[in-house]
């Protein structure tokens, strides 16, 4: 028999036509279609899922700025405490080569302790106001500006003295920050300082 409403052949006992979704009868009478003619199987329900999940992968691998990734690669380690993650995200690996000389670390494990310590100061600041287990959330970015020649070379000037680097380009911009801890939470600006030296970006300053 055939659906009375698309004519599409039916088999068995089915109870939708499964081009137009039609209710069916045992005469084969359609009825009243579903969703608009479209029965949501599990099938076609996980294809819509599947193309949602690759919409939102799409849209960070390819929407969001490079240097947006590096702040929000900070700001979750300091929330993790993860000094290997602080490391790279603030200042060049040439940076923290010079700076390692320069604070006569006997080996990068007396390196790696200061910068475990300033990042334990950096979270113990902020679970005095919000209780621990503190998370960041970045909601959006704002007044971004790119470096002035002068900027860029006062930048580059500034770091050369640690150690040599060449700064391709710059931002400066503001960051809405919600912070959430056991006590509270609020939502924050903060201001960003970054720099893209080769192929990555760095965070340089934040206030």
């Amino acid at each position: 028999m055939n659906c009375k409403n698309c004519g599409k052949e039916l088999y068995g006992t089915m109870q939708f036509c499964p081009d137009c979704g039609a209710d069916v009868d045992s005469t084969g009478i359609g009825g009243k279609r579903r969703f608009g003619g479209k029965i949501f199987t599990p099938v076609r329900i996980l294809i819509i899922v599947l193309l949602v999940i690759l919409a939102v992968v799409l849209f960070v691998l390819f929407y969001q700025k490079p240097y947006e990734k590096v702040i929000e690669r900070y700001l979750d380690s300091i929330a993790e405490q993860d000094v290997a993650m602080y490391r790279e995200a603030l200042f060049p690996k040439e940076y923290h080569e010079g700076m390692k000389k320069k604070l006569l670390c006997k080996d990068d494990k007396a390196y790696e302790e200061i910068l475990q310590n300033a990042l334990r100061v950096t979270l113990q600041m902020e679970e005095e106001k919000y209780g621990s287990g503190i998370q960041y959330t970045v909601e959006g970015y704002k007044d971004v500006k790119k470096f002035s020649d002068s900027e860029r070379k006062e930048y580059q000037e500034s770091l050369s003295k640690i150690a040599d680097m060449d700064i391709e380009k710059g931002y400066n911009l503001k960051a809405d920050v919600k912070v959430e801890g056991s006590n509270g939470g609020a939502e924050i600006e903060k201001t960003f300082a970054v720099i893209k030296v080769g192929k990555e970006w760095y965070v340089v300053q934040v206030l």
